[in-house]
């Protein structure tokens, strides 16, 4: 690569090399010096490196000679990296000059001195001790590194400088996409970034004492430092050998994809046949197959020694931060490491939980415990959808428990109980007030253990619901968990609460079939969903003693947090009797539903009551929407009715009624149905019911499935924080963000979430316009 570089200068600038003593290049534009910096500037370049180079020059003004050195640097950035007949030699990355892709491609001397002096930041600091010389003047070279080791070493490093080393490791890792980010070899927790920031902050805090301990190479920094007795034997051989390692790894995947990439494979597979590769290396004790386990041990490793080298520094900052003003600029540098927006907030929260609220005030203990414990959790808190309110939620829940400080270390000691807890309160604010006003549930959550049945009476209903939505969320979460899972949870859940209340109605002596309609019925229920019941009478029973066994019904249900049981889909709906029998139903579908309905009553499933009443009802309904789905011109209705939804959609966010939404799906999952309600197996086997069939391609089915997932979820997500779907204008910047990074998995891209739902939705759409026209 140097003699690439030097090549490549000598061509551009037109000059020849001397020889010894008598400097690199004669004329007289001879002020002028190829830097490296990065893994080049470390001799460190691995199969598929990019080239961090500096350009500089030492001149005084900015004239004639200044822009001859700027379009030499051009000429030799070209050099190196246009593409040509026979490829490219190198991709050449010159942001690490002072001001990044906005400041001028050459620096001079004094230029820089003055950046480093004022405005330069610790991290660009820290990547200058990579820099090395690599063509052009040394003599000019020599100067820029003089001053460069002078700035960077002429201070005492404090905290500040070493917490600003972490956060640039923070910010590469937040800008992988979610799934590389316990993957990427390189930047993922515990990985070679992770190696290469301590051995750089141990050389700013120690470099200003040791020269000796000043290197440009990882390796080589980690022997000096081992050498003058600043690592132990332990780190030194952990880090090292882990270090090579890696390298090793990084080096394969580059050499097999033939590309620049960092990503591990996820697949047994792949990482068998990566283990071999990398055990021809003759590492110590790497073989092909305990090569995942060396894997594992090795990020577990590193991440225990920067735990040790530098959150162990930043932890003393949390009663330094909770001393000062909720306002202060400290204050808000250090919450925005853990992507905190609203920092006085947080501060706000943070001092409640620590000090107290008086007059339950906490001793010093629980500011000791919270030095040590917070760092590790809001690692945690700042790894979530929404930072901030899941800090919000989980200090309501600690505090609730009665005993902050003890919680608070086995929040930071077990990682399982800190997983749990922030899943609650970064998913769900309901759950979390249950979990606080109820935490005697704590230790069952905990534990995994689901409740017994509903006990006796009818105010045990509310409290068991409660407790089994909080068991199927903490032991489900989404979106790990989708509608596929969640749904028939829910649903059982409801149902069986649906089955004591009716009970508890008098329901159980009456001639009633009830039967779930929507998202009930095809077991697809979401956290808050409205319970769309019909109740069938039998014939010839009394009408007034039918309707008030279900208004106690409604009433008893009323009570029930989390239940709201809605019969509008009745046959006529709201001015319609609410318990109507089979005589009803049969007049009513042979001359007034309306294509929706039809549609609507496919989804349906007896739930309790009457069986003989059921069954009638469910064989009456099944064959008049055989009849209504056989008929001519089936997929212009479908057509004509979904047009007559779609001016419900209330925008952008709208997933169910916009064209693209819900209904879209719905709509095309009627067709795989013949009127047997008994056929009907949710979304999923309704899609792939339509992909045998034919009526739709197996890789359309797979984006609806998706789809349905996505919206399901958004949904899902919104009720249990309590906020309204579609949102309101003012909550659009939440979801925006919350969404985003939640659904980033199922629904990945760079834009805004509502433009990636956009854009899904009108994959949908078009979807569905192909499929009415098959």
């Amino acid at each position: 690569m140097e003699t690439v570089s030097r090549l490549a200068f000598e061509r551009e600038s037109g000059e020849r090399p001397l020889g010894e003593g008598e400097g690199f290049f004669e004329g007289p534009r001879r002020r002028f010096a190829v830097v490296s910096m990065g893994k080049l500037g470390g001799y460190e370049l691995n199969y598929s490196s990019d080239i961090d180079l500096l350009y500089v020059c030492d001149v005084e003004e900015r004239g004639e000679e200044y822009r001859f050195y700027s379009a030499l640097a051009r000429g030799i950035t070209a050099d190196l990296s246009s593409p040509t007949e026979e490829g490219t030699l190198y991709r050449v990355d010159l942001r690490l000059r002072p001001d990044g892709e906005s400041g001028p491609i050459v620096v001079t001397v004094d230029d820089h001195v003055n950046y480093l002096q004022l405005r330069a930041r610790p991290w660009e600091k820290q990547a200058l001790l990579k820099a090395r010389f690599t063509a052009g003047n040394v003599s000019v070279a020599d100067r820029f590194l003089d001053n460069c080791g002078r700035l960077i070493f002429g201070e005492v490093v404090g905290i500040a400088d070493i917490s600003e080393v972490h956060t640039m490791r923070e910010r590469a890792l937040r800008s992988l996409p979610a799934q590389e980010r316990e993957t990427n070899i390189k930047l993922m927790r515990g990985g070679i970034r992770d190696i290469e920031f301590i051995a750089q902050a141990l050389q700013l805090v120690h470099g200003r004492a040791r020269n000796e301990v000043r290197s440009r190479n990882t390796l080589e920094t980690l022997e000096r430092l081992h050498h003058f007795g600043l690592i132990d034997d332990d780190a030194h051989g952990s880090l090292s050998d882990i270090y090579r390692f890696y390298r090793t790894v990084e080096h394969r995947l580059q050499m097999v994809a033939n590309a620049r990439t960092h990503a591990l494979p996820t697949s047994g597979d792949e990482l068998v046949r990566l283990g071999g590769r990398v055990a021809r290396s003759a590492l110590p004790g790497v073989r092909g197959e305990n090569f995942r386990a060396e894997l594992g041990r090795s990020i577990g490793r590193v991440r225990e020694l920067y735990g040790e080298f530098f959150t162990g520094r930043v932890r003393e900052e949390i009663p330094l931060i909770l001393s000062l003003p909720a306002g202060a600029d400290e204050v808000r540098s250090v919450l925005e490491r853990y992507r905190i927006e609203d920092a006085g907030r947080a501060h706000r929260h943070l001092g409640s939980l620590v000090y107290g609220d008086f007059p339950d005030l906490e001793g010093p203990e629980t500011l000791r415990s919270a030095a040590r414990s917070l760092p590790v959790i809001l690692e945690s808190v700042g790894a979530s959808p929404s930072p901030d309110l899941a800090l919000k939620n989980l200090v309501t829940i600690v505090k609730a428990t009665g005993a902050v400080r003890s919680t608070l270390d086995l929040l930071a000691a077990s990682e399982g109980f800190r997983r749990l807890l922030i899943e609650v309160s970064s998913l769900s604010t309901s759950m979390t007030g249950v979990l606080a006003r109820r935490i005697e549930l704590l230790d069952a959550v905990a534990a995994g253990v689901p409740p017994d049945g509903i006990p006796p009476g009818t105010g045990a209903v509310s409290g068991w619901y409660e407790e089994s939505l909080l068991h199927i969320h903490c032991q489900n979460p989404f979106p790990r968990s989708g509608p596929d899972t969640l749904g028939p949870l829910l649903s059982g859940a409801a149902e069986r609460v649906i089955r004591r209340l009716f009970e508890e109605s008098g329901g159980g002596e009456a001639p009633i079939a009830l039967f779930a309609l929507g998202s009930l019925a095809a077991r697809e229920s979401r956290f808050g969903s409205d319970l769309d019941l019909v109740a069938v009478g039998g014939e010839g029973a009394d009408p007034a003693a039918c309707a008030g066994t279900i208004r106690r019904m409604i009433a008893l249900g009323r009570g029930t947090r989390g239940i709201t049981i809605d019969l509008r889909l009745r046959g006529e709906g709201d001015a319609s009797p609410l318990v109507q029998d089979l005589e009803t139903y049969r007049a009513y579908f042979e001359r007034r539903a309306s294509f929706w309905e039809f549609v609507a009553f496919g989804k349906r499933r007896f739930i309790c009551g009457d069986e003989r009443i059921g069954a009638d009802f469910d064989l009456l309904v099944g064959r008049r929407i055989a009849e209504r789905f056989s008929s001519p011109g089936l997929m212009e209705e479908l057509r004509q009715a979904r047009a007559g939804l779609e001016s419900l959609s209330e925008g952008v966010w709208d997933v169910k009624h916009a064209p693209g939404g819900l209904y879209d799906i719905d709509f095309m999952g009627a067709a795989a149905r013949s009127g047997n309600a008994a056929e009907d197996s949710g979304s999923s086997g309704r899609l792939a019911a339509l992909a045998g069939s034919g009526l739709l391609e197996r890789s359309e089915a797979e984006l609806l499935r998706r789809a349905h997932a996505v919206y399901y979820l958004v949904e899902h997500a919104a009720a249990h924080h309590g906020l309204r779907y579609p949102p309101l204008p003012e909550r659009a910047r939440f979801f925006e963000g919350y969404l985003g990074a939640l659904l980033e998995p199922l629904l990945p891209g760079p834009e805004p979430f509502s433009e990636r739902l956009a854009r899904l939705k009108r994959s949908v759409r078009e979807i569905f316009d192909r499929f009415c026209a098959r």
